[in-house]
């Protein structure tokens, strides 16, 4: 479960690293985006990068989507406006925010 809470926070902003330099912007912000992303942008991407690591770990995408979304926004709404803030500067999962990752990880069952 650890790996893949490292892979999810890793690959999580770096794909909107690319996301935001695909557009041919120079990045304002740590995370690559020209400002720091909205709650619904940071949940709408760990959804993605989330559901496409579940179908690579052999599950089907309807069963991903509906891991991946619980997942998605369980963590955000329950990381505080200091972690949100940490991840928009860093593009990780703070200290504190890490237990709540893992938290939703288990009970929406996306490492299992």
């Amino acid at each position: 479960m650890r790996s893949k809470l490292g892979l999810f926070t890793a690959v999580a902003f770096a794909c909107l690293t690319s996301v935001a330099l695909a557009g041919a912007r120079p990045p304002g912000a740590p995370s690559g985006f020209d400002r720091p992303p909205t709650d619904d942008e940071m949940r709408g991407r760990l959804r993605e990068i989330c559901t496409q690591l579940v179908i690579n770990d052999g599950k089907k995408a309807e069963v991903a989507g509906r891991r991946c979304g619980c997942y998605s926004k369980g963590v955000v709404k329950a990381m505080t406006p200091a972690e949100r803030d940490e991840m928009r500067a860093t593009g990780k999962f703070s200290p504190t925010a890490q237990p709540k990752a893992k938290k939703f990880m288990a009970s929406c069952r996306v490492s299992g």
